[in-house]
């Protein structure tokens, strides 16, 4: 389970077969252990997500504990003494929940999930939807939302949603054939696009769950286990067992622009002054609470500053940035791009920095 720490792309984790887990600060040129807290022996699958909003907070398990790190992976601290668990996932809008759950099917054990709802300090049992569990994924602009996935041969038993945090679930799988379906992902500008994973290459949705249709575009018929939707270029990344790494452009969620859904949820976006020499001041409103994030670009794509990446109530924000990098350092005349990003769905206005 590699995770990349979103505000630092050179800051990255790992974790191994049986082996533990690992931290590079150098790109993945080299990794160095970080299990302190953790003695106990880990599965072959081992979790690892990260927080969505602090770098800092990832969680893991071991044979017999759910584990949580504050500090990048320091210190690895017990959340709860539930065994197996090799399934993690963490709620996108608010990462206090977190789900967790075992997948071990050939163990000949059913799965159970377990989810908390203060960031690890207390995990209670939910019900679950399918016998084998092999997949959960927290929607990406939907507080509470969460999907699963399950092994499972018979009709009409793969796919389901659920939008109360896991106490209730609804079949989702449609007309999804009757082989297993491994790995999901949404899309974070249409979440009726949905992405799925099987045993013998990949399936997509565009209503919700309602039809599937296969998407293999070229790839075998090859066992999907990992899947992730990646924004910075709308496109599918795949990680199958025995056929390498794969890379697909995602579907164009035409049924619903994305200035539309920008517009539903932010409204009276403004940046001034515009040009500027030493201070810019981004304003909005949001309609209802949600994350927030600004960057700022150059023409070339490359990040220049993050201004925010935290939750906002709804009302009247502003952010500042003080045409400064990462570095503190300010940066050289021209044109730079500021990405508002709410719940997923992002605006970019173009900010021209003078020399005086």
């Amino acid at each position: 389970s590699p995770v990349v720490d979103h505000t630092n792309a050179n800051t990255w984790y790992a974790a191994g077969f049986y082996v533990g887990r690992g931290k590079s600060i150098n790109s993945g040129l080299s990794f160095s252990p970080i299990n302190n807290g953790i003695s106990e022996s880990t599965w072959y699958y081992t979790p690892l997500e990260m927080d969505p909003f602090n770098p800092q907070i990832l969680y893991t398990a071991a044979d017999s504990n759910i584990y949580k790190t504050t500090n990048g992976g320091n210190q690895w601290t017990p959340s709860a003494a539930i065994r197996d668990i090799q399934i993690i996932a963490i709620d996108k809008i608010n990462s206090n929940v977190v789900y967790a759950s075992n997948r071990v099917w050939w163990a000949n054990t059913t799965s159970k999930i377990y989810r908390t709802k203060n960031g690890g300090s207390n995990w209670i049992q939910v019900s679950c939807p399918a016998e084998y569990i092999t997949d959960l994924e927290a929607d990406p602009v939907k507080a509470g939302t969460v999907y699963a996935t399950a092994y499972n041969y018979n009709a009409g038993k793969q796919i389901w949603k659920s939008i109360d945090t896991g106490n209730t679930w609804i079949n989702i799988t449609g007309n999804y054939p009757p082989i297993p379906a491994n790995s999901i992902t949404i899309n974070p500008h249409n979440t009726n696009h949905l992405y799925i994973g099987s045993d013998v290459g990949m399936y997509f949705s565009e209503d919700g769950g309602v039809t599937w249709n296969d998407f293999n575009n070229n790839l075998p018929n090859v066992s999907v286990l990992d899947i992730h939707y990646y924004d910075g270029d709308s496109t599918i990344r795949i990680g199958t067992h025995g056929r390498g790494y794969w890379i697909t452009k995602a579907v164009d969620p035409a049924s619903t622009s994305i200035e539309t859904v920008f517009q539903n949820n932010v409204s009276d976006v403004k940046i001034f002054p515009n040009p500027t020499r030493s201070n810019v001041t981004l304003s909005y409103v949001i309609n209802q609470r949600a994350r927030v994030t600004v960057k700022i670009f150059t023409t070339l794509g490359q990040e220049v500053n993050l201004l925010n990446d935290s939750m906002q109530d709804a009302g009247n924000h502003s952010v500042q940035w003080n045409t400064k990098n990462f570095s503190g350092l300010r940066v050289e005349p021209g044109v730079y791009y500021i990405q508002l990003t709410v719940n997923g769905v992002s605006k970019t206005l173009k900010e021209i920095i003078t020399a005086n």
